[in-house]
């Protein structure tokens, strides 16, 4: 049987792998509900230890990247799993060119991210009554954070998810290769926080938004060696 190609049209094939994959989860729900329930014990178990009170904007802002990336880590694979578990890994590879599936991943899993953050931030919210003196910085904040971690970390899930130690193999290659990403999201949140900074604020939004810049493209240059080696 012949399998109607979409190589030539590429942001239709993102956009369809990246339905398929949103419609798959959904009918999953379950493992996004583990993640969310991970993330929600390890905030409020952070909020017992602190007492409730809210330790300095930078220990906050650490501790708040600190969870979404560790928790993460567990559903950044997932996507390139379950395309192996189901056979379908081979179809996607002759439907369509690697960067629509980078694509389409990517997107899935920034949301992912997207959605533990804003879950950890509401939280903080509510247990640590977080102060929110720059709302918009803190948007900012959270969305170029994300789409940094979920740049570089939608690669690392690829190479990770192709072995049998994915569990500790995307741990030992995510947390030191996101440090830079992690460092500038922790600094523009905390300043973020306090609503303080100023041109210093800016300037790590700048480069928070050249980190996803930069781990994106190193990822779509990437990706195209791991996924036709699978």
């Amino acid at each position: 049987m012949r399998i109607p190609s979409c190589r030539s049209r590429p942001l239709e094939a993102a956009a369809a792998l990246f339905i398929k994959d949103l419609r798959v989860e959904f009918r999953s729900l379950m493992s996004w509900g583990l993640l969310a329930a991970s993330a929600a014990g390890i905030t409020i178990a952070t909020s017992f230890a602190f007492g409730g009170i809210l330790p300095d904007p930078l220990t906050a802002a650490a501790l708040l990247w600190i969870i979404v990336l560790l928790v993460a880590m567990t559903g950044l694979p997932q996507t390139f799993v379950r395309e192996q578990e189901q056979g379908t890994a081979w179809t996607v590879r002759l439907w369509a060119d690697p960067a629509p599936v980078l694509a389409a991943k990517l997107g899935l899993n920034f949301l992912l991210l997207l959605g533990l953050a804003a879950l950890v931030v509401s939280l903080y919210g509510l247990l640590f009554n977080l102060p929110l003196a720059a709302p918009a910085a803190l948007a900012g904040s959270v969305l170029g954070g994300c789409a940094a971690l979920a740049g570089s970390g939608t690669l690392l899930a690829a190479i990770a998810a192709g072995t049998g130690a994915r569990g500790l193999l995307l741990p030992l290659l995510a947390i030191p290769l996101q440090l830079p990403s992690l460092a500038a999201a922790v600094q523009s949140t905390a300043m973020a926080i306090t609503g303080e900074g100023g041109a210093t604020l800016r300037a790590a939004l700048v480069l928070l938004a050249a980190q996803t810049a930069v781990s994106g493209l190193m990822s779509f240059m990437l990706f195209r060696y791991i996924w036709d080696e699978g």
